[in-house]
């Protein structure tokens, strides 16, 4: 989901688990952000890996299973501190400038660009 996190609406209820690579949107690359709904903590299948066992590292707060990369992390925080204080509808309106100029320069080329989708 790292396209649209920060330049959308998101019905965060119709997830479970969202995998995002933050480089997107959010942060650097190297950080990766996940939402995991509550249910799923303390429900694991005994074949799940570890890595995916949510309520294993829940409970391990002075171990990883992984060495996180604190410097994206803590440029993923400073830049999502920065959006939250400009709020999603910036982003969004953003998101929707950029989009009009990009497909302004692909009907102003005289079809030296071409897209096989429509932009309505």
């Amino acid at each position: 989901m790292s396209s649209n996190v920060g330049t959308n609406h998101i019905p965060w209820d119709k997830f479970a688990m969202i995998y995002m690579g933050a480089q997107k949107n959010l942060g650097t690359a190297g950080c990766t952000v996940m939402v995991i709904r509550e249910d799923l903590f303390g429900n694991a299948d005994k074949d799940i890996p570890i890595l995916c066992d949510w309520t294993l590292h829940e409970q391990s707060p002075d171990t990883y299973y992984n060495t996180p990369a604190i410097f994206p992390m803590y440029i993923t925080m400073l830049n999502m501190k920065h959006m939250n204080a400009n709020g999603l509808e910036h982003y969004i309106e953003l998101a929707n400038v950029r989009s009009k100029l990009l497909w302004d320069c692909i009907h102003a080329s005289n079809g030296f660009y071409k897209c096989k989708i429509t932009d309505e």
